[in-house]
C-alpha cells in the first residue's frame, strides 16, 4: 500500500543516509554536564585499643566523628604511615572516656587515587574502543573523549 499525503497524492519516500542520520542525532543531542567515571568507594577500617576489628565506616562519617571529638576538646592523635605494600595510610585515634578508643585507619587519596583513576580510565577506553563505532551513541563518544582527556591529564602529573 502506497503512502499518501493529505491531498491524496502519493507521498515521496524520504531516504536518509547514515551520515544524515548521524548529523541529525548530533544536532539534536543535548550534552550532559561532565560526568565523572565511577570511583570505588573508600572505606575506613575501625579498631579498638587492643587491635580488635570493629568494622568499616565511610570517610564522611569518620571525618564528622573526628571533627566532633575535637570540638568536644578531646585530644585526637593523628599520624601518617606507609604499609608493607608502600600505600600511604592515615591513622587517627579518637579517645572515648566511657569505652575503648576508636582507631580509624583511612586509606590515602594522593598517589593511590591517581593509580585507581588511571586504571578506571584505561578500562573505560578499552571498553568503548572495542564497540562498533556505528552503534555508539553520542553519549558513548562523550564518555570516550572524557576518559581519554582524564587519562591524558593524569599522565602529565
Amino acid at each position: 500500500m502506497a503512502t499518501q499525503n493529505l491531498t491524496g497524492a502519493p507521498a515521496a519516500s524520504i531516504a536518509m543516509s547514515p551520515a544524515d542520520i548521524a548529523a541529525h542525532q548530533a544536532a539534536t543531542y543535548v550534552r550532559p554536564a561532565a560526568v565523572l567515571l565511577p570511583m570505588p568507594e573508600r572505606l575506613v577500617e575501625n579498631f579498638d585499643n587492643y587491635g580488635s576489628y570493629w568494622g568499616v565506616d565511610t570517610i564522611t562519617a569518620t571525618e564528622a566523628m573526628i571533627t566532633e571529638a575535637r570540638a568536644d576538646g578531646q585530644h585526637v592523635a593523628e599520624w601518617n604511615v606507609t604499609d608493607r605494600a608502600g600505600h600511604s595510610i592515615r591513622v587517627v585515634r579518637v579517645p572515648d572516656p566511657d569505652f575503648l578508643d576508636t582507631i580509624a585507619v583511612i586509606p590515602a587519596w594522593n598517589d593511590e587515587r591517581a593509580v585507581v583513576r588511571t586504571q578506571i580510565c584505561r578500562d573505560e577506553i578499552d571498553r568503548l574502543s572495542a564497540m562498533d563505532a556505528r552503534t555508539m551513541t553520542p553519549a558513548d563518544f562523550d564518555q570516550l573523549a572524557q576518559a581519554q582527556a582524564e587519562l591524558s591529564q593524569l599522565s602529565e602529573r
